[in-house]
């Protein structure tokens, strides 16, 4: 009888026995692109340029695709830029651009005293 209280009976019959589960997100490709197309017609901002989708739902294969250029997407943690073949670059039309600060991975484009330091 003790077995029976502990186990309450036969287990995996029950018709829901996954009810409660969370709902598995559609990564295929054709979901996945049509996604990206949305963001880029509604100018939607990304986390990053790319993304992964599985060409085949059967498969546990991956592919890596990227949005469409001119997407927008996150630069940093205040900056949106827009997404090009490459990814995310700095944002050319940012409004910090006229205060005259080096961007990441430039040289300063003037001759000043600190050259040859």
């Amino acid at each position: 009888a003790l077995l029976l209280i502990v186990c309450g009976g036969p287990a995996g019959n029950e018709p829901n026995e996954r009810a409660d589960e969370p709902v598995v997100e559609d990564r295929s490709c054709a979901t996945r692109e049509k996604e990206a197309q949305d963001a880029f017609k509604n100018g939607e901002t990304v986390e990053s340029c790319n993304y992964f989708c599985k060409p085949d739902n059967d498969v546990d294969k991956y592919d890596e695709k990227m949005y469409p250029e001119g997407t927008k997407c996150k630069y940093g943690p205040d900056k949106v830029s827009k997404c090009t073949k490459e990814g995310c670059p700095y944002p050319t039309d940012s409004p910090d651009d006229n205060k005259g600060e080096e961007r990441p991975g430039e040289e300063s484009k003037g001759g000043d005293a600190n050259e040859g330091e």
